[in-house]
């Protein structure tokens, strides 16, 4: 009997902490229940708190910018991603017309969400945000059915403000349109009114001019009369015309010939004038053949004899004589050479015109007279005509002296340029200039080489000279000259 009670005691107290168990996962079951329910009411909550907090920030931008909807999207892009429920993780973009701004963080995920912006029904952009990694999945793929209201209603709002900005814009056009309007409205009624004033104006000038004309009338027959008078006058001076036209024809053809005479006589002068240069090259060249052969060389000779005559006594006046008679000596031959030179210069025969020049200038303006001296050549003169070449060594020799007598200059350019039918020289200095034509009538003229002469030998060789000089800016000149060809070339 004891064994059953016991027995029965424990199955009723085994039974009760069954039954405790049970009532304690309910109750359990119930608080998680309502735990998850309190959970769901937390993230409804914040929702609802960062869906106001969206909609507020973005009532406040639509305020700041009203009339600005660039920089409203602007803001909305930055605003947005806080209103979402993983903020760190989420980027927004938005595109209307040919506008996009977005997020430095936004790129197309798997886990995208966007709503249309829709202006009057048509769809002219959209609001897009995205997840950059995997979250739990909710009402609409991880977003909540808040975040899809949210996004809806600042799509709505967007198009809606896109619209008002729209249609501000139209009318503040049409008010432009309207004052443009008004204004050439204006505008025009003045122009009504000034055509009127001038319509009267013409109105009285137009009798006016009724008068004039019945004048004019009047002077017409009068002048009809006076041209039938001045056609009879015409047709004499026609008779006296067409005499005059024949005298002229004949003084025209005697023109004619008279001009072709003195084409003729022109060339013959330059004939004359390159047969003239020709003799004096040719003379020049036997003159200096004859003082070489007939003076230099006798002069040396008599040189050397004078120094073997040094050996042969002890007398010193005689040898100071000796010495004395060695210096002339040395002295003629010096200058029996350099007069050969002047007449005919071998570097020109030989070498042409350009290494002449730079030769000369390298030892007679640099060497002797210390004036800086440049050259400039282009090597094609080398077939010139050597009477031709002789006559314009000459000529730039000329020049350089006057340079070295006249200019105080410290440097001296000579410059040759030949081209297919002429050959241009260019002498110039930084000297102290002078006057042309002051310097004809101080006499120049006389000068064999002088710059009378050379022109006048250049216009008899059919060339030129032109002179470019002012005092104190120094002096340049050009000479210019058909260019002869050798014709050994």
């Amino acid at each position: 009997m004891s064994k059953d009670t016991n027995k029965n005691s424990k199955d009723a107290e085994a039974s009760k902490k069954r039954t405790a168990e049970q009532r304690f996962k309910a109750a359990n079951e119930q608080l998680r229940a309502y735990a998850e329910e309190l959970r769901k009411d937390n993230i409804d909550i914040a929702s609802r708190i960062k869906e106001f907090e969206g909609v507020c920030g973005l009532s406040q931008l639509i305020e700041e910018h009203s009339s600005r909807l660039e920089e409203i999207l602007c803001g909305l892009v930055e605003l947005m991603p806080p209103a979402w429920q993983y903020p760190e993780i989420t980027g927004a973009a938005v595109l209307f017309a040919d506008k996009k701004v977005k997020t430095a963080n936004f790129k197309k995920t798997r886990w995208m969400q966007s709503a249309d912006i829709e202006v009057s029904g048509e769809k002219l952009g959209m609001i897009k945000i995205c997840y950059l990694k995997e979250m739990p999945t909710l009402d609409e793929g991880p977003f909540l059915k808040e975040e899809r209201r949210l996004i809806d209603i600042v799509a709505e709002r967007i198009g809606r403000v896109a619209e008002r900005i729209r249609a501000v814009e139209q009318l503040q056009a049409a008010n432009q349109q309207l004052r443009a309007a008004n204004q050439q409205l204006q505008a025009t009624e003045q122009q009504l009114r000034a055509a009127n004033h001038q319509l009267k104006a013409d109105e009285q000038q137009l009798r006016a001019a009724n008068q004039q004309l019945g004048a004019a009338n009047q002077q017409l027959q009068a002048t009809e009369q006076q041209l039938r008078a001045a056609n009879h006058q015409l047709k004499a001076d026609e008779q006296q015309l067409q005499a005059a036209n024949q005298q002229l024809r004949a003084a025209n053809q005697q023109l004619q010939a008279t001009e072709q005479q003195l084409r003729a006589a022109n060339q013959q002068l330059r004939a004359l004038a390159n047969e003239l240069s020709s003799v004096e090259e040719s003379q020049g060249r036997r003159i200096a053949g004859e003082i070489h052969d007939n003076l230099i060389q006798p002069l040396v000779f008599l040189d050397i004899k004078v120094k073997s005559l040094l050996g042969k006594t002890q007398d010193n006046d005689l040898l100071d004589s000796f010495d004395q008679m060695r210096a002339m000596l040395a002295e003629l031959i010096r200058q029996s050479r350099l007069f050969t030179l002047d007449l005919s210069d071998p570097v020109l025969y030989e070498l042409g015109l350009e290494a002449a020049i730079e030769e000369w200038m390298r030892t007679e303006i640099w060497g002797k007279h210390k004036i800086a001296v440049e050259f400039r050549g282009d090597g094609r003169s080398r077939d010139m005509d050597h009477a031709m070449a002789t006559f314009l060594f000459k000529a730039v020799k000329e020049l350089l002296i006057n340079i070295v007598k006249h200019a105080e200059a410290r440097t001296a350019c000579v410059s040759i340029t030949t081209g297919e039918q002429t050959i241009e020289i260019c002498v110039q200095d930084d000297g102290l200039g002078f006057d042309y034509d002051t310097l004809l009538k101080k006499g120049s003229k006389t000068s064999m080489f002088g710059l009378f002469n050379i022109r006048t030998r250049l216009a008899h060789l059919g060339g030129s000279m032109s002179i470019e000089a002012e005092d104190g800016c120094g002096c340049k000149v050009i000479l210019k000259v058909p260019m002869e060809r050798n014709e050994q070339n």
